[in-house]
């Protein structure tokens, strides 16, 4: 998933400020520093960009087979894609696929983007999926040579712009909805790497500061926070007061607990999440939660942790409340999962005060996809 918020304490510390070519030059600056080069080193320290599905076993050098879904088709079907996807508040598509023509890599993103959603509409789908693969391979390859640029205005939107549809392409990849395929259950190296993409945004986000005054992305940015500032205002108005009392006796924390501490901001930010209606203009809050996480909580997830597990299953609940095609196989499955292992655990089973404390997060885990107000399953997104 992505996280669109503005930096954080944890970003700036994570990453080293950059400076910046001039907006619009084209050329190179003798001297300038290039600050991709390490925007691109953090990238590739969370391993994200060699973790999409489409990169193992594929060689982007590859010619395009007869096979694969011819390109003028795919960026006639965008126009359908567009529609569907919610989450983009922008009200005209020209602006994108103008930069798109600008940027290449951002123009194979939004043919793997076609591609995949063609795949998902379609019965015979096996050269929308060969589209898919090779347009997102080639984005990867493209958007990692991008990285190692001077960063202008028209790039920075780019990137962001690719790296969200990277990590919409992450989810859709997901074709069926067997536990047995989840990271819960898989020994794969390789089984979180959706999420080391998602955890690449946050140093991408930092980097492209420079450029926000004029983006083509207010409209994203704008739906980082509520007008309460209940995600990103200041940290010492951050505060635990509402998270209820099992669960910060799962992530051993109390109500006086400083944001310096760990497990601080998911929490918070779940329990902020859980009291919003899942509309399309709330779906970026939705997902603030992976902004709060680092690779630490990812090797939580690997040592299938269950307090990290707890957290990200209650966080793939939420994401149940909609229904967006490319997110539901995957958001689907991996719930299902996180709460059969929890099961398998025997965690309600627990004999004492942990005993009771289980048994109360196993029933708002198992109600997390409920929205209180609607009926299907809490359901509120369907696709156009």
């Amino acid at each position: 998933m992505f996280d669109i918020s503005p930096k954080t304490n944890d970003a700036v510390k994570s990453v080293t400020k950059l400076s910046h070519h001039v907006p619009g030059a084209e050329e190179t600056v003798p001297g300038a520093a290039t600050p991709p080069k390490s925007l691109g080193h953090e990238l590739n320290r969370l391993g994200c960009l060699e973790s999409s599905p489409a990169i193992h076993g594929f060689d982007p050098e590859m010619e395009q087979t007869g096979d694969g879904t011819p390109r003028n088709v795919l960026m006639n079907h965008f126009h359908y894609v567009f529609l569907e996807l919610q989450i983009i508040g922008a009200r005209e598509l020209s602006p994108i696929l103008a930069l798109g023509l600008c940027r290449p890599f951002l123009m194979d993103s939004i043919f793997a983007l076609s591609a995949s959603h063609l795949r998902f509409k379609s019965v015979s789908n096996a050269s929308h999926r060969v589209a898919e693969h090779f347009q997102q391979a080639l984005a990867i390859k493209n958007f990692q040579g991008a990285l190692a640029s001077p960063l202008d205005q028209q790039t920075a939107d780019a990137l962001l712009l690719t790296a969200m549809f990277l990590n919409l392409l992450s989810f859709s990849a997901v074709e069926d909805e067997d536990i047995g395929n989840s990271w819960v259950y898989s020994s794969h190296p390789d089984r979180l790497g959706w999420l080391s993409l998602s955890l690449g945004m946050k140093p991408l986000i930092y980097a492209t500061e420079t450029f926000r005054e004029n983006t083509i992305l207010n409209w994203m940015f704008d739906s980082s926070d509520d007008e309460a500032k209940s995600f990103h205002g200041s940290w010492e108005l951050m505060h635990l007061h509402d998270v209820p009392p099992h669960w910060l006796d799962l992530v051993g924390l109390t109500r006086d607990s400083q944001p310096d501490a760990k497990f601080f901001h998911p929490i918070r930010i779940l329990s902020e999440t859980n009291k919003l209606e899942p509309s399309p203009k709330n779906f970026f809050l939705y997902v603030n939660m992976i902004g709060s996480l680092d690779v630490d909580f990812r090797s939580d997830l690997e040592r299938r942790h269950e307090t990290a597990m707890w957290l990200m299953g209650y966080w793939l609940g939420l994401l149940l409340r909609y229904d967006f095609w490319w997110l539901r196989k995957r958001v689907r499955r991996d719930f299902r999962a996180v709460c059969r292992k929890l099961m398998e655990n025997g965690v309600k089973d627990r004999p004492g005060a942990e005993g009771a404390m289980w048994r109360k997060l196993m029933d708002d885990l198992e109600k997390a996809p409920y929205w209180k107000s609607l009926p299907h399953g809490g359901r509120v997104c369907e696709e156009v």
